[in-house]
């Protein structure tokens, strides 16, 4: 099943606190997950919900960060713990974030690929 329209800021894109703490647990082994920073969707973006002491930053990621073309783009039951290390936080994680921010807005498929080239200008910088 295709989900072709975004579903702005439904009740099933958001989690709470708890379950993005124990999702994101998963992603990464105890001396990374028991130390890391946890990052939860809220109906204005990420928030940080653990200030970790590591330099890894976790969160749930949705299907719209998936390919333009995938038909779950939109699925807004589709999710998976994702963490980031440091050269990741820099670079992808600023990306994630504006995709999220664009979603959000109700911004569709080819509007939040317009303003790729901008978000992919933001992981040049990050990296160089």
């Amino acid at each position: 099943m295709a989900f072709p329209r975004s579903p702005r800021t439904s009740s099933a894109f958001q989690s709470t606190r708890s379950m993005v703490r124990d999702t994101t647990k998963s992603a990464a082994p105890p001396s990374i997950a028991d130390k890391r920073t946890v990052l939860v969707l809220t109906p204005h973006g990420h928030e940080t919900a653990v200030k970790g002491s590591n330099v890894f930053v976790c969160a749930v990621e949705r299907g719209w960060m998936s390919q333009y073309d995938f038909p779950q783009f939109w699925n807004p039951h589709m999710r998976g713990p994702l963490c980031y290390n440091s050269p990741a936080v820099r670079s992808i994680l600023p990306y994630t974030i504006k995709r999220t921010e664009l979603v959000l807005a109700g911004r569709s498929k080819s509007e939040c690929g317009r303003s790729r080239g901008r978000s992919e200008g933001l992981v040049r910088r990050a990296l160089s």
